[in-house]
């Protein structure tokens, strides 16, 4: 866990991060102009396909060489973050993380959106 927030935190990992996530809104929302059969948008929409596939590997390698996050899969989160959510309120690499908090301290659940759903 702390050399997955270790690398969430790194600046490199933050800029990539950034960029993939500008190329994935860019060619969600441009894929509907290869309606009109124009050469150059077909080479754009490849460029970018191309940059995110590059950009996905790139963050993925930040965390593991080989299988990256344990908490997540490129977009969608892993069956392992699903068990940990589900079976734990709260978690920490150290439990003397928890030192830093009062005992009257009380931990809660931030709500989660589906898809469907608006966030406020």
């Amino acid at each position: 866990l702390e050399s997955e927030i270790d690398v969430n935190n790194h600046t490199p990992f933050k800029n990539d991060l950034a960029f993939l996530l500008d190329v994935e809104h860019l060619w969600y929302d441009a894929q509907h102009l290869k309606d009109l059969n124009d050469a150059n948008i077909d080479i754009m929409l490849s460029d970018l396909s191309l940059q995110r596939d590059t950009y996905r590997n790139k963050v993925k390698t930040y965390y593991n060489q080989q299988f990256g996050s344990v908490f997540r899969t490129h977009s969608t989160r892993t069956l392992f973050f699903h068990r940990l959510a589900r079976y734990s309120d709260l978690y920490t690499s150290k439990v003397t993380n928890m030192l830093a908090y009062p005992l009257y301290y009380k931990f809660g659940a931030r709500r989660q959106f589906y898809d469907h759903e608006n966030i406020i």
